[in-house]
């Protein structure tokens, strides 16, 4: 909800919106998967530094989808990363966050 609805519409920020659908795709369902196979328990140190891992690099796949409509963004006003850094620096964002 927070990626496209007001106030916040993190999708008009490519860090941001980016970040809130990693974490929320990758990072939560495997922390939740986690906690089932533990009945309920938290995971271990290394299990969240995964799902992290796991959300950093869906942040990067956010990214390339951003590819695509880098001239509808700019028109409108999205803050996408390859509207904002230019095509190869976002490429280059891209790649380290994967």
């Amino acid at each position: 909800w927070a990626y496209s609805a007001p106030p916040l519409r993190l999708k008009r920020n490519g860090w941001w919106g980016n970040l809130a659908v990693g974490l929320s795709y990758e990072g939560l369902a495997w922390i939740t998967g986690a906690a089932v196979m533990l009945q309920g328990a938290l995971p271990a140190p290394p299990v969240l530094l995964l799902a992290l891992l796991y959300s950093l690099g869906a942040h990067g796949i956010m990214t390339l989808n951003d590819f695509k409509a880098i001239r509808g963004d700019l028109r409108m006003g999205i803050g996408s990363l390859p509207a904002r850094l230019g095509v190869d620096a976002a490429a280059r964002v891209c790649c380290a966050a994967m």
